[in-house]
């Protein structure tokens, strides 16, 4: 059972780890141009692995595990590192960091649906009306109307919602295995074989001219705020908050996300924010309050 305070506690991890999020999208935008998404993908969460293995220790090497859980928890780690990052790096080539964040922070919308169609939990009218709010909200959020953009944007933001649903798959069904085994061996498990996944993927579609030795100073600082603060640490932020709340009460976090990119896409990037912005967000919002809601009172 999760307590109420263990609720609060892992909701202000989850808030911090979503605020840190946000700004991973920004700084990711900024160093796209200089480097290939699926080598930045590679040395960003081969980084975070090292880092992690070094605070957390190789103990989950030699901890007993039931019969077909390590494998699941392989799969997981294929799913949603090997996923998510790639995904997301692929679609911030064309769109904007805030309308990217803001398309990610839908992933309680994904998290409902893969659990209803897992049948993990009922499809309430509620939630069916959350997911068409949701939709609406992303509709008037990264909707173009110039035709120069559309295309792009639009696919771009595909790109994203493909991460959020590889995202999606890990909140969903980690639960389990966090209560279980603990944070730290579920998250190096699953980084471990996502990377491996990025690593294959690399080599098939990276382009051999993108070299990371030729960034400059600023961007090197970019790459390491994308390992540690925006990496190792909101990691931890956010497994802890797993470990401490419900899937669905973490998700709802993550409208943080968009308001950190948001702010620092205008500042770090100059991107124009316009009142479709807004007006999507608070369908986003009020669609991911919904379910939350609904999710306390069927609990």
């Amino acid at each position: 059972m999760k307590s109420a305070n263990n609720t609060f506690q892992g909701t202000i991890f989850a808030c911090s780890a979503a605020a840190l999020g946000g700004s991973t999208f920004v700084f990711t935008r900024l160093i796209l141009p200089s480097l290939d998404p699926y080598i930045l993908c590679f040395i960003r969460y081969l980084s975070i692995l090292i880092v992690l293995i070094c605070f957390c220790g190789v103990g989950f090497l030699f901890q007993k595990y039931e019969k077909g859980d390590i494998f699941k928890i392989i799969v997981l780690g294929v799913i949603y590192f090997g996923g998510f990052p790639i995904f997301v790096a692929l679609g911030l080539k064309t769109t904007n960091a805030s309308n990217a964040s803001l398309v990610f922070a839908t992933m309680p919308i994904w998290t409902v649906l893969l659990s209803f169609i897992f049948k993990l939990e009922k499809m309430t009218y509620i939630k069916q009306f959350s997911v068409i709010i949701a939709c609406f909200g992303v509709y008037f959020a990264v909707g173009d109307t110039s035709e120069v953009s559309k295309v792009s944007n639009l696919s771009g933001n595909l790109m994203v919602i493909l991460g959020a649903i590889c995202a999606s798959f890990f909140t969903a069904f980690s639960g389990k295995f966090i209560e279980k085994y603990g944070n730290f061996p579920v998250l190096i498990i699953t980084l471990l074989s996502g990377v491996v996944t990025i690593f294959i993927l690399m080599l098939i579609f990276g382009e051999n001219s993108s070299n990371p030795l030729n960034l400059d100073y600023k961007l090197l600082g970019v790459l390491a705020f994308l390992i540690f603060p925006g990496g190792a640490f909101m990691m931890l932020l956010w497994i802890k908050a797993l470990e401490l709340s419900k899937p669905v009460h973490v998700s709802i976090c993550l409208a943080l996300n968009p308001i950190t990119a948001a702010f620092l896409g205008y500042y770090l990037l100059g991107e124009y924010i316009g009142l479709e912005f807004y007006f999507g967000s608070l369908l986003i919002a009020f669609a991911i309050f919904l379910i939350q809601t609904t999710t306390k009172t069927n609990q």
